[in-house]
């Protein structure tokens, strides 16, 4: 069985769907068959980030109700073959469905796919439980403001009320000069504040933003910062111990361990 990992937050605009795009291109450059699932009703922007919305017809929704198979509603990825994706219904409520018809579907993804990466909406209401309700690790992404390490740390209580036991931190748009200034807060500070293991940090890239706009992925362009960081998270969820690259401070090597199922 494969490993059903969500990434969520507590504050919209941390770039939830930006990093599930990339960690699922990671997880595919590194041999693993991939699934990223928007579980985002109504913004459902994961095919359009992933550069696929072209090829999108079904969704999850469908298959659930039977309204057409698992195989017609997945979108391979032209330029990576072991990354699907799977949309959101963009005209529905998640209320037209229970966590035991998500688990149960999760269960199904999972058995063949070796990661199933969950797009979570933001927030904790019907949409959050749904995309929480199956996974076994969870990855709370946060950026240096204030308010978002405090959402961060109120979405690691509901994930643990859910039973999600392994849930890990990951920091986005992380900018050393502004932590310098005194503007943002430091890893250190964010770390304290949502008392959650470091999986890795995403520094300020602009690729990220090259990529949105053009639905390639970071891979793709030679300047990004990015793409490093996104397949050493990879490398970790695959349960390698790999050092920070990026931002290499002692006291933080010894929390980067994660355990592989």
């Amino acid at each position: 069985m494969g490993e059903i990992i969500v990434i969520t937050s507590g504050k919209g605009g941390v770039g939830k769907t930006t990093s599930v795009a990339a960690l699922g291109v990671a997880l595919s450059l590194l041999d693993q068959k991939t699934l990223i699932v928007d579980l985002d009703i109504g913004l459902r922007n994961l095919d359009l980030v992933s550069g696929i919305s072209d090829r999108t017809v079904n969704h999850w929704g469908d298959v659930i109700r039977k309204k057409c198979s698992l195989e017609n509603a997945l979108v391979t990825h032209p330029n990576y073959p072991l990354l699907h994706i799977l949309s959101a219904p963009q005209w529905e409520s998640h209320q037209n469905y229970t966590n035991e018809e998500m688990k149960s579907f999760y269960q199904r993804l999972a058995s063949q796919f070796d990661f199933v990466l969950i797009d979570s909406p933001t927030g904790a209401e019907y949409g959050f439980s749904h995309a929480v309700c199956g996974a076994e690790k969870a990855l709370v992404l946060v950026q240096g403001e204030i308010t978002s390490v405090r959402d961060g740390d109120k979405i690691a209580h509901f994930l643990s009320e859910q039973g999600c036991n392994q849930i890990y931190l990951m920091i986005n748009r992380f900018q050393p000069s502004l932590v310098q200034e005194g503007i943002v807060l430091s890893i250190e500070q964010m770390i304290d504040a949502v008392k959650l293991p470091l999986i890795g940090i995403i520094p300020e890239d602009i690729a990220i933003t090259k990529s949105v706009n053009s639905g390639k992925s970071v891979f793709q362009f030679s300047d990004s910062k990015s793409a490093k960081c996104y397949e050493n998270i990879a490398k970790r969820l695959l349960g390698k111990e790999v050092p920070l690259t990026v931002f290499k401070t002692k006291p933080l090597l010894n929390r980067l361990k994660i355990t592989r199922k």
